[in-house]
């Protein structure tokens, strides 16, 4: 008998989104089974909070304690970070973590991601953009303060530099994620000098 750790966001009362779907996936995959894999291991799903730091002892005990196989779903990149130690003292898998982050990409036998992280999908829009919509103008939106808009941006201008290429406009304003945001004025006249750019395909980066 082991268990799964279904992993949900802190303060969030039940699964939604994205995290819904991949459970009800999964759960249907493990019906189908009997929730039993090879050799008649009984499979157990237990839904999970994510921690901060000062209670990951207490994760850590119930991980000894509870026979857990491996943690499944979302995870924010600073839970997984809390957590990587673990899973690899206890060799342990956090399988499909939904995670948009680039901070922990690379080689990690206890993690699995299935998601591309945001320079990969930055290179994937770009090429998209340049090589099959063959586009002449190219704009770029981002939020500036927060993940998903400033390195992002930084690495979009690398690559198109590469080919003597840049944006044809640019449309960024502080996020309101960490502060109270752009006043009107200002995003407004940041809108108006990037729609007079007139661009005929955007790339748009924000928190997801």
């Amino acid at each position: 008998h082991v268990k799964l750790w279904l992993m949900r966001e802190m303060n969030q009362s039940q699964l939604q989104g994205t995290p819904l779907a991949f459970f009800s996936g999964m759960n249907a995959s493990l019906w189908v089974r009997n929730y039993t894999f090879a050799e008649g291991v009984c499979v157990e799903v237990v839904e999970k909070e994510e921690v901060q730091e000062d209670k990951i002892a207490v994760l850590e005990k119930e991980m000894k304690e509870e026979n857990v196989l491996a943690l499944v779903g979302k995870q924010s990149h600073e839970f997984i970070q809390l957590v990587l130690p673990l899973l690899e003292k206890y060799d342990l898998v956090s399988f499909v973590p939904f995670t948009g982050s680039s901070v922990l990409r690379g080689w990690y036998p206890n993690l699995y991601l299935v998601r591309a992280e945001p320079a990969a999908e930055l290179l994937a829009l770009v090429r998209y953009a340049l090589v099959k919509l063959r586009v002449l103008q190219l704009g770029f939106m981002y939020l500036q303060g927060v993940n998903f808009g400033d390195s992002e941006y930084a690495e979009a201008q690398r690559v198109l530099s590469k080919s003597n290429l840049t944006f044809s406009g640019v449309f960024t304003v502080d996020s309101s994620a960490t502060g109270s945001g752009a006043k009107k004025e200002v995003f407004d006249a940041a809108w108006e000098a990037f729609a007079d750019t007139r661009p005929q395909a955007v790339i748009v980066f924000a928190l997801p």
